[in-house]
């Protein structure tokens, strides 16, 4: 498999929990695209994430993987590495060994090995700590340096800095805009997407309402997809109140 040449490609999905449907027409990632998906709680953006990633099935439709919509498991965990919302351990590793766990060497798509990536994130002084014994925030960065280290062409990111301090928030978000993988994210800061991410795919009840470069956010956009006033202050988009 190309994997820099990779592509995700969802066709007619499908979905239904309880009274949420997501249903998606058709949307295509290519790697190095830098994607923000935004909406309001419940809209869809957690399910579309776990349906690209297989942790969901599709009741109807299909999620391509360099045109494969059957890759197995094996193979699609060489192409997608995926961080939910709620990421915890079954065995109380340190962070070094759940680092070391997953690391692929290979391809570099994160452009930096483990160590650097420890360092990057601000935890190669807790190298040694076991996992169950570091704060939420802590967590949080060793989850997020561990879905870095597997070398994917893609990572999908369930709001990967929402736990995460000032200043974490903005190293994590920094090393994943430079990284050479496709990075789709799910998250609710809109401004700070702005500042990262290129591409936006913005979801209302299920589906996806807008799909556009970061030069073509604007107040109505923003205004129908989260139903509520909003104007532009310089660069920034604000509450209209």
């Amino acid at each position: 498999m190309e994997l820099l040449n990779s592509d995700i490609r969802c066709e007619q999905l499908y979905f239904s929990r309880g009274e949420f449907r997501l249903k998606i027409d058709g949307l295509n990632i290519r790697c190095g695209e830098k994607i923000a998906v935004l909406g309001e709680n419940g809209c869809g953006k957690t399910t579309l994430l776990q349906l690209m990633a297989g942790v969901l099935t599709p009741e109807r439709g299909f999620v391509y993987i360099n045109g494969n919509p059957r890759l197995n498991v094996e193979k699609k965990a060489e192409v997608i590495s995926y961080l939910p919302q709620e990421a915890g351990l079954l065995f109380n590793l340190t962070v070094y060994e759940l680092i070391n766990l997953t690391y692929n060497e290979k391809t570099g798509l994160t452009g930096m090995g483990k160590t650097e990536m420890l360092e990057a994130l601000e935890l190669e002084m807790f190298m040694d700590r076991e996992y169950h014994s570091l704060s939420g925030g802590e967590k949080r960065r060793a989850m997020l340096a561990r879905a870095l280290c597997r070398n994917t062409p893609f990572v999908l990111l369930d709001e990967p800095a929402a736990p995460l301090d000032l200043r974490h928030g903005w190293l994590a978000m920094t090393h994943i805009s430079r990284a050479s993988c496709a990075a789709v994210v799910a998250m609710h800061d809109i401004n700070m997407a702005l500042r990262y991410f290129d591409r936006f795919i913005l979801m209302k009840n299920g589906e996806v309402a807008f799909d556009k470069g970061k030069n073509e956010i604007n107040e109505n956009i923003l205004e129908e997809v989260y139903s509520v006033p909003m104007r532009r202050v310089d660069d920034f988009f604000v509450i209209a109140v």
